[in-house]
């Protein structure tokens, strides 16, 4: 039932707040520094594993 998950608005929150780390290495991909370009990639694939994860609670949710 659409409205009746209690986690919501955590998940929620929590992708707000992940956001801006997202976007700060996304912008640092582009650094000229090759090791400051992996450590981006390294930090993207963990948030982006971080919010597939929340997905997944979603998904996973007992009726």
């Amino acid at each position: 039932m659409p409205g009746n998950d209690p986690f919501a608005p955590l998940r929620h929150d929590l992708r707000n707040t992940l956001t801006p780390a997202l976007f700060c290495a996304d912008l640092l991909q582009n650094h000229t520094d090759p090791e400051v370009r992996q450590a981006a990639g390294t930090i993207l694939s963990a948030l982006e594993r971080t919010l597939e994860r929340l997905a997944a609670t979603k998904e996973q949710r007992p009726s």
